[in-house]
């Protein structure tokens, strides 16, 4: 089920790009979302397979190539593919490192995105999810003390960029200072803590959620019609509130959750439309001349990434997927017990 909500998120955010309806803020919602599911996912990848009994850099090692492993072969055909047709491209080697590494992209204040050439535009959100694999990996997973931390980090952090952009009031930051809370690398930092206390309180938010899921559901439902509303809650309350979601969602979906090769296609499926529907509609719009801004335009980029990934991207990932298999067993991954449950 996880897999699925995963591709229904990556469809939100191609939406807004390629067809936009007036409401980006559900594209906010999805990409606050997806760091939720990827907070819990990577606190429960480290915490079982890599990092069992305390930090080593073995242990990080492992899991950063196997994240290298997993992400880049999507992500580099994608570079190549927009080299072709980029409107800014890198100038400088260390430009064009960074736009390999992904690593970079994104820094502590949006002026740093906003005037940096990138080959995949909508790959900066990849940047802010690397940046707190690593935190999580150098520390911030091992306990629930610990995602707490993580997530006072990011609201102090948060705080200081919104008041860099209150004291230099530039457009550049969108209204309410919305893009210094959102395209700098401390945006994740809270959603990715929340992801990560469901995987050690996993028990008690199911049952929580189990209980709970008739009101939250229309307590949701009404949140999302007053951000529908109010363009002030649009940038500044919708996209924490696309992490709540996603987190209570993901406290009712463990108890649901269930894997077929449909569901693990989609999931894969998820990273492919959303790393490679920016470049896709570049060559359609650019080379083709298709309109922009169209559902038609919408409905075949998202055929040709879906194609592309299980065709070519996918295949390749299968033979890497020996390797990333061989990382983990190395690592300790084999059997390796799952922590107990955070007491309280």
């Amino acid at each position: 089920m996880l897999e699925v909500a995963r591709f229904v998120l990556s469809l939100f955010v191609a939406q807004a790009h390629l067809f936009p309806l007036g409401a980006p803020w559900i594209a906010w919602m999805a990409v606050f979302a997806f760091y939720v599911l990827s907070g819990y996912l990577i606190t429960r990848v480290l915490n079982t397979h890599y990092m069992v009994d305390r930090f080593s850099w073995g242990g990080f090692g492992a899991f950063a190539l196997n994240r290298v492993l997993r992400l880049w072969p999507a992500y580099l055909l994608v570079c190549v593919l927009s080299a072709l047709l980029v409107e800014r491209a890198p100038l400088t080697a260390a430009q064009w490192l960074t736009n390999l590494s992904v690593v970079g992209i994104v820094g502590v204040d949006y002026l740093h995105m906003a005037s940096f050439p990138e080959l995949a535009p909508n790959a900066w959100s990849l940047s802010i999810e690397l940046v707190c694999y690593a935190l999580l990996a150098f520390g911030f997973a091992r306990s629930p003390r610990a995602l707490l931390m993580f997530a006072l980090l990011g609201a102090v952090a948060l705080t200081a960029s919104t008041g860099a952009c209150t004291w230099r009031g530039t457009e550049l930051y969108a209204p309410y200072c919305f893009q210094n809370r959102y395209g700098v690398l401390q945006a994740g930092f809270i959603p990715f803590a929340a992801g990560g206390l469901i995987y050690f309180y996993e028990r008690r938010a199911m049952a929580f959620a189990q209980r709970w899921i008739a009101p939250i559901a229309a307590a949701g439902a009404a949140v999302v019609l007053l951000v529908a509303f109010n363009p002030a809650l649009q940038f500044t309350l919708a996209p924490f509130a696309g992490g709540a979601f996603a987190a209570l969602f993901l406290a009712w979906a463990l108890a649901r959750d269930f894997s077929t090769p449909i569901t693990y296609f989609l999931g894969r499926a998820s990273y492919h439309v959303f790393i490679s529907h920016y470049a896709i509609s570049r060559v359609l719009t650019q080379e083709l001349q298709w309109e922009r801004d169209n559902p038609v335009l919408l409905m075949v980029t998202l055929c040709v990434a879906l194609l592309l990934g299980f065709f070519l991207i996918a295949p390749l990932e299968r033979r890497i997927d020996a390797v990333r298999t061989a990382v983990r067993e190395r690592a300790g991954s084999v059997g390796a017990p799952r922590p107990a449950l955070a007491p309280g």
